[in-house]
């Protein structure tokens, strides 16, 4: 008998039982005879002491307690149902109980199953409860598990003869079951679609109607599972439906105007953007997109305000500053740039006010100062190699200098003869004429430079005009003696006497 067999059996064995347990419940001392199993057996097989069941007052009054431990005396312990049992069940005059004993539950307990279901009781039953338990574990070993709503049906709605003890092994198709439900099925008419077999290709056990249908072809998510069957199989054709998106939403691509897809020529692979819950709210997948961002997103490049790109002339090579992640924050990488820079930074040239690089006349070689590219504050001008022309750049400083003023001073504005590139603020000019010590100490540079603002060109005798009649007598004897500046300075190059 197959294990089928054996669990279903258990089910009415159990209930047999059950009814025999209610009716004998009324007798409370297991020494008791029931009048319904006939007479009294005779007792030539039991003990010869009386005195062990009967008392003096009556042969049919039995010992409210037997003092008898049945393990110790017979080796068979009463558990269970075997210790409600009366004692004359299985101690009667059919043969020594030994014999019934050698042969399991069989020995005592008539086979209801009719050797169907196998000679190990104790496969379902055990001694405490008749009732069988583990049956859906038990069926899970067939080659039919039950699950779903297969689970909670009774036996005999599949197993019809379970009654008479009859259980034989069934188809475990569905339709050998659910014809029933077949014919009932016309939304769509099964029978005309030709579904006649095989339901688990749609149906699950699980719940018989659409919310249990099995889509797997197509996977009803989202918005797609509140749909109507027709809106998809028109005409009540369910074969061969096509399953892209724009086979079904054409009309819903074409119509879309935010933004217009058919205009900027979106492609009709809806997926790529859109999700089965909503149309709304389209998220792109940009992990392709490595270049012309343009080409869905020149309406964003013409309204940028901050920076106006159109305005400053910015490349529409979105990709250049932008991630596909986020369109703010736009980083634009500058490796590799090294000149150039005011092809887009043009605006940020003439916007500049300390200093204001447009009024100063500075060059818009932006590189030559601005050697960072994270930040434009901070510039530096390399002015490694230049040795002259510092005015070029710096003649705001030159006009602005007031300590000594320059310009009222008629300096010139050769900068470099005093100043270095590292510091404005200690100019040293290298006068070689000493003119800080001595008589000439304390002059004004226009005392010596009165042919301003040419400083090559100075005078001794303007000076020194009163004392020509005593230098000439010094000088006497003196070849190539002048009262000259020139003859002056080569004689006395420190001021000093030779």
């Amino acid at each position: 008998m197959s294990t089928l067999a054996r669990l279903l059996f258990a089910c009415l064995l159990a209930a047999t039982f059950t009814v025999i347990a209610c009716v004998q419940a009324e007798f409370e001392a297991v020494q008791e005879w029931w009048s319904g199993y006939g007479p009294v057996v005779p007792h030539k097989t039991f003990p010869g002491d009386c005195s062990l069941c009967h008392t003096t007052a009556s042969w049919t009054a039995l010992k409210e307690e037997i003092d008898f431990d049945h393990e110790a005396e017979t080796g068979f312990a009463l558990n269970g149902q075997h210790a409600q049992a009366q004692c004359l069940r299985c101690h009667n005059d059919r043969g020594p109980v030994a014999t019934f004993a050698s042969q399991g539950c069989a020995g005592c307990h008539g086979d209801v199953h009719e050797g169907r279901n196998g000679p190990d009781c104790a496969h379902c039953h055990d001694e405490h409860d008749w009732q069988p338990e583990g049956q859906l574990a038990e069926h899970a070993r067939t080659r039919f598990p039950l699950y779903g709503a297969h689970a909670a049906a009774s036996c005999d709605r599949c197993h019809t003869g379970i009654g008479s003890g009859v259980i034989e092994p069934l188809p475990v198709d569905c339709a050998s079951c659910h014809q029933a439900d077949l014919a009932m099925a016309l939304e769509p008419n099964h029978f005309e679609q030709g579904w006649v077999d095989n339901c688990q290709e749609c149906h699950v056990p699980t719940v018989w109607t659409e919310d249990g249908f099995r889509h797997d072809g197509f996977p009803l998510t989202g918005a797609h599972g509140a749909a109507a069957c027709e809106a998809c199989h028109s005409g009540g054709a369910f074969a061969a439906v096509p399953g892209e998106c724009v086979d079904c939403h054409l009309q819903d691509y074409q119509g879309v105007r935010d933004p217009d897809h058919l205009a900027f020529g979106y492609p009709q692979n809806c997926d790529r953007c859109h999700g089965v819950q909503t149309f709304a709210g389209a998220r792109f997948d940009h992990g392709w997109i490595t270049q012309a961002c343009v080409d869905c997103h020149i309406d964003d490049y013409l309204a940028t305000t901050d920076p106006n790109h159109q305005l400053e002339g910015y490349p529409q090579s979105c990709e250049d500053c932008h991630s596909t992640a986020d369109w703010r924050s736009g980083q634009f990488d500058h490796a590799g740039i090294v000149d150039n820079c005011v092809q887009c930074h043009l605006q940020n040239y003439l916007g500049t006010t300390d200093p204001n690089h447009q009024l100063e006349g500075y060059p818009p070689q932006c590189e030559l100062c601005h050697s960072s590219t994270s930040q434009w504050r901070g510039a530096q001008f390399d002015h490694g190699g230049t040795v002259d022309g510092c005015v070029d750049c710096h003649f705001q400083d030159y006009l602005g200098a007031g300590d000594p003023p320059h310009a009222a001073l008629n300096f010139p504005t050769t900068c470099e003869l005093c100043h270095t590139t590292q510091d404005w603020g200690d100019g040293e000019f290298d006068h070689d004429f000493p003119i800080d010590s001595g008589r000439h100490r304390g002059l004004a540079c226009n005392d010596c430079h009165q042919a301003q603002p040419n400083f090559t060109v100075f005078t001794c005798t303007d000076c020194h005009a009163h004392e020509f009649i005593p230098m000439q007598q010094v000088h006497q004897g003196v070849p190539g003696w002048t009262y000259e500046t020139a003859a002056c300075y080569s004689c006395h190059p420190d001021g000093r006497r030779p």
